[in-house]
């Protein structure tokens, strides 16, 4: 895994846009103690995400390959480990936000951020 910034990961997560904005403007003129806190409640939900978006893939693989549709070049968990980090990576740049596979992880995230001041 690539060393990756809190700004990175708050990219990275299932944000609603107005949420997003604030953090990434804000973060960085926060006292390190919020920055703290605001660090460590991502990093958890950048966690939780990544193991959504590998139950996916693995789900999606597995399906495909039962069914016959994808044949796979690499091992399975080469092909899902490369997969994962790719949309994680399109996330960070900004090529994919919402996903309705990830609204728990996001609704979480939402809860944990109401309750600490940004």
């Amino acid at each position: 895994m690539k060393q990756y910034s809190t700004i990175e990961i708050i990219r990275a997560l299932p944000l609603e846009d107005a949420v997003r904005t604030r953090l990434l403007e804000t973060y960085p003129e926060m006292d390190s103690d919020a920055q703290l806190e605001i660090s460590t409640i991502c990093w958890e939900a950048f966690h939780k995400m990544r193991a959504e978006i590998q139950r996916y893939w693995e789900e999606r693989i597995m399906k495909e390959v039962a069914d016959g549709t994808r044949k796979l070049e690499k091992a399975p968990d080469v092909t899902i480990y490369e997969l994962v980090w790719e949309e994680i990576e399109n996330r960070m740049s900004g090529k994919v936000y919402d996903d309705a596979k990830l609204d728990a992880v996001r609704s979480q995230l939402q809860k944990l951020i109401q309750g600490n001041p940004i």
